[in-house]
């Protein structure tokens, strides 16, 4: 359920510390258009959020960013937010492209963010709530030739 626009607004105005809308539920971008009129004051910040998909569009209607769980590519998402801020229109598209090659594949082989974790070292295993993922052949040759065309943008 979506809280409606008025009620949010009429939040930040009576607790500040309410101001920071994070969208990523119903019709996130009319929504997002719709809290931005309200900025600065009340509402001080307008986030997407599911993994980023949304987010080459939110930053061309002026959201402030995007509150992710993909924190296996911080520094693309770093990278991303830079290029659209240095106005490299055609590199942020490129650079998207790519992070949404490698996102898409979650739905085709369940754990692949665990396995991107765990490749770039911040997690052992590929374990979770769910269970411990495991990979075939092709599934990982799948998983590195689509994090390859990623690697640019990727600090380490």
């Amino acid at each position: 359920m979506s809280l409606p626009i008025d009620f949010l607004v009429q939040l930040a105005r009576d607790f500040p510390q309410c101001g920071y809308i994070k969208e990523e539920y119903g019709d996130v971008h009319a929504r997002m258009l719709a809290l931005q009129e309200f900025q600065p004051d009340p509402i001080r910040s307008v986030f997407g959020a599911t993994l980023g998909r949304g987010w080459l569009y939110e930053m061309r209607i002026g959201t402030d960013g995007v509150m992710t769980g993909g924190t296996m590519y911080g520094d693309v998402y770093a990278r991303l937010w830079q290029l659209h801020l240095e106005g490299r229109h055609i590199e942020l598209r490129e650079c998207y492209s790519k992070l949404l090659l490698i996102q898409n594949l979650d739905t085709l082989i369940p754990g692949v963010r665990l396995y991107v974790l765990r490749k770039r070292g911040v997690f052992k295993t590929t374990n979770s709530r769910r269970g411990e993922y495991s990979f075939s052949e092709q599934q990982i040759a799948e998983i590195e030739y689509r994090l390859e065309a990623l690697k640019p943008y990727m600090s380490v």
